[in-house]
C-alpha cells in the first residue's frame, strides 16, 4: 500500500461516514472525510487523491454525478471509485457503472469486504473491475 496514500470518504451520514474513514485508516492511509459531493470536487481542486469512496445519495451533487464529474475531467479520470449505497438494485448498479465508478459495495456491508475492495482499488486500479460483494 503506497504511504503517500489519500482516500476520500464521502457520505452526508455522519456514522457510515466515520466508520468508512475508520476502515481506510486502519490500512494506514490519510483520510478526507466530507457530507457532500460539492464538497468532494472542492477538495479535488487542491489535490489528487489514491481513491473516492462515495455514497449515491447525498443533498446537492449526488455520488453519481460526481463520480461523473471525475470521470470527465482529465486531472481526476483515472482516480478509482468506490461508490457505497444502501440501494443495491439493477438501476442503481447499472447507473454506477455507466458514469464510471470501479466498484461498488451494498449497505450493510462487512468490513472485510470493504477493507479487501480499497486495497485492491488502490494497489492494482489498472486492474479494478466493477463487481458486486455480498454483505
Amino acid at each position: 500500500m503506497p504511504a503517500d496514500a489519500t482516500v476520500i470518504v464521502a457520505d452526508d451520514d455522519p456514522v457510515v461516514r466515520d466508520l468508512i474513514a475508520d476502515c481506510v485508516g486502519e490500512l494506514g492511509l490519510t483520510v478526507r472525510k466530507v457530507a457532500t459531493g460539492s464538497q468532494v470536487i472542492r477538495l479535488l481542486q487542491d489535490s489528487v487523491p489514491s481513491l473516492i469512496i462515495l455514497d449515491v445519495y447525498m443533498p446537492g451533487l449526488n455520488g453519481l454525478k460526481v463520480c461523473s464529474a471525475v470521470r470527465a475531467t482529465q486531472r481526476w479520470a483515472s482516480v478509482p471509485i468506490l461508490i457505497v449505497s444502501a440501494y443495491g438494485d439493477r438501476k442503481t448498479l447499472a447507473k454506477s457503472l455507466e458514469v464510471g465508478a470501479n466498484d461498488f459495495v451494498v449497505k450493510p456491508f462487512t468490513v472485510s469486504v470493504l477493507l479487501e475492495k480499497i486495497r485492491r482499488l488502490i494497489e492494482k486500479p489498472q486492474e479494478s473491475e466493477f463487481l458486486v460483494s455480498p454483505a
